[in-house]
């Protein structure tokens, strides 16, 4: 599992198996939880700021 912050600037077309909607506990428990279960799915979180 690795970490990776890209600014929507940054970020391309890329595809996404999971989207969280929320960087908040439990937007970021939800996306830890999928990636300790599922680490072969790339997770985006998508936050207001």
């Amino acid at each position: 599992m690795t970490l990776e912050a890209d600014t929507m600037a940054d970020v391309d077309d890329d595809d996404y198996d999971v989207i969280v909607i929320g960087g908040g506990l439990t937007g970021l428990v939800a996306a830890y939880q999928i990636l300790k279960k599922h680490a072969n799915l790339s997770v985006m979180i998508l936050e207001a700021e």
